[in-house]
């Protein structure tokens, strides 16, 4: 419904994109609503361009499909030989895992994208925003010139969307709640419902793994 109405999605891989599905499923079920212009041939990253703004949406679980992001160095390599040929361009880097949040910290470092050159071709070539996931809160941070805007999930916290507004050489960002009530009366009730199938889900799942390791009664209490 949203291409049908004209309106221009740029989106990448994310941890739990595999679990159901590879690669290849990955690039048949969703593809076609997208418009990329260039295509690393060795993952899932492409380039799209909206007005005079081009977007790097980055495949970075390419290495390990479902864990820490990873890009492979084909991948390092198609990402500068690209930035090169966009340099003077406004560029936005999109990534699931995240360029600058958590480097060189014992914190959340599992979130980071774990090539450690990879902030640093950034900046050679002139990008100023990368916009990324991952965590489920939002957050902005930046580092010799470089911005990352984190934008969280709608489903977790103030339940916020972000917003980001390009033009020059500037760009404006902002958060805001969705109205749940534009969607229906019982959205709320819905959301309640959802929370306690997924709580009763992960309890099952590791009560399942408890099991599978021979644990029970008290054990398995604690």
């Amino acid at each position: 419904r949203l291409k049908d109405a004209g309106i221009r999605l740029i989106f990448t891989t994310g941890n739990h994109d595999y679990g159901g599905m590879d690669a290849g499923d990955y690039e048949r079920a969703y593809f076609g609503l997208l418009d990329p212009v260039d295509r690393d041939p060795d993952s899932l990253s492409y380039t799209s361009i909206v007005k005079d703004t081009v977007f790097f949406a980055m495949d970075d679980n390419a290495v390990h499909q479902g864990g820490e992001g990873e890009f492979s160095s084909a991948t390092m390599q198609w990402l500068e030989d690209t930035l090169a040929r966009y340099k003077g361009r406004n560029i936005v880097f999109l990534s699931h895992h995240n360029v600058l949040f958590g480097y060189r910290t014992d914190v959340a470092s599992s979130n980071l994208i774990q090539n450690e050159e990879l902030a640093s071709l950034l900046k050679k070539y002139d990008v100023r925003l990368a916009m990324t996931g991952h965590a489920h809160f939002q957050y902005i941070l930046e580092k010799d010139g470089l911005w990352e805007i984190l934008s969280g999930m709608p489903f977790s916290g103030g339940h916020l969307v972000g917003n980001l507004a390009v033009g020059g050489d500037r760009a404006v960002y902002y958060a805001e709640p969705i109205d749940f009530a534009s969607y229906g009366n019982n959205i709320s009730e819905r959301l309640e419902e959802l929370d306690r199938e997924s709580t009763l889900d992960m309890k099952s799942v590791i009560s399942q793994l408890l099991d599978q390791e021979g644990l029970s009664g008290s054990q398995k209490k604690q």
